[in-house]
């Protein structure tokens, strides 16, 4: 073998050589830019969770300071509030022979008892509860709730509409408490409307239950979430606590609560969401669907 055929031999082998390290060196290249593209998504991540922890802590602070507070005025106002209400009994009495002034004393009652069903949202407000261990159905508070309602919603020109699906299990929780809940926001709906429509369904998924009530007033505006602000409202006799001790009851029990405006054609309304988890070993409790 000659010089120059083993000088192409080492030439070539060279180029060979060259052309894996380019290789390698372009495949690490792209796996440098994956491991970064990784890093920047996990760093991301990471913030985010940060900040959501951050949120998620101060919120529970802030709340249970709130309900510190929310439980301490309540406290101070009840016992004069209460004194009030003995002496306005007492007045009436005395003043029964004087109709102009008994009729401004039920003004005064009026507006009394507005303050003690504040004092009593307030109390609400202020007991974090948690949701209990009994297997409820919910179809059945579903029931009972929107019978409590019938008169009340007949005579204001206003039609309820049930869509109960059948076979809905069972869930764990406080029966009275998820009662609350169905009874605040049909009630939000009720004063919503001069007259309309509220529409109540139920609907179960291999993990959750989810309730919807939604009407067709007027909506709930651009921020429908800010519903659930303590103390938030925009009705002349509201309190702003319903619905935010509804929804600390649905976080309670495992699940959450959530407002949107509704949208069906030319009409609008407001739309709540209540999602409940099922039990581990739900079963059936309901074989009949209920439409109204």
């Amino acid at each position: 073998m000659s010089n120059t055929e083993s000088l192409s031999e080492k030439d070539h082998v060279i180029m060979q050589l060259r052309a894996r390290i380019t290789a390698l060196e372009e495949l690490l290249t792209v796996h440098e830019e994956e491991v970064e593209r990784h890093s920047t998504i996990l760093e991301e991540h990471f913030q985010k969770e940060q900040q959501q922890s951050k949120k998620a802590l101060a919120t529970a602070e802030r709340d249970a300071s709130t309900g510190r507070l929310a439980s301490m005025v309540a406290h101070q106002i009840n016992n004069p509030l209460a004194a009030m209400m003995f002496h306005i009994e007492m007045l009436k009495e005395d003043l029964q022979d004087f109709p102009d002034f008994e009729t401004k004393i039920d003004v005064i009652k009026q507006q009394v008892q507005r303050i003690g069903a504040v004092v009593k949202a307030l109390l609400g407000y202020s007991r974090q509860k948690a949701g209990s261990d009994d297997n409820i159905s919910v179809t059945e508070i579903i029931r009972i709730v929107t019978t409590l309602f019938e008169g009340t919603l007949k005579s204001q020109g206003i039609t309820h509409h049930l869509d109960l699906s059948r076979n809905i299990p069972l869930i764990n929780g406080n029966p009275s408490e998820i009662q609350e809940v169905l009874i605040n926001l049909i009630e939000n709906s009720r004063q919503a409307l001069e007259s309309g429509n509220i529409y109540i369904s139920c609907s179960a998924t291999s993990e959750n239950i989810e309730i919807i009530i939604e009407d067709d007033g007027p909506g709930l505006g651009l921020n429908p979430s800010r519903v659930f602000t303590p103390f938030f409202t925009t009705k002349i006799e509201g309190t702003g606590i319903g619905l935010a001790i509804s929804k600390d009851i649905c976080v309670a029990h495992g699940g959450d609560l959530t407002a949107e405006n509704r949208s069906n054609g030319n009409k609008t309304g407001a739309r709540f969401r209540i999602v409940l988890p099922l039990n581990q070993s739900s079963k059936p409790t309901d074989n009949s669907s209920n439409e109204e």
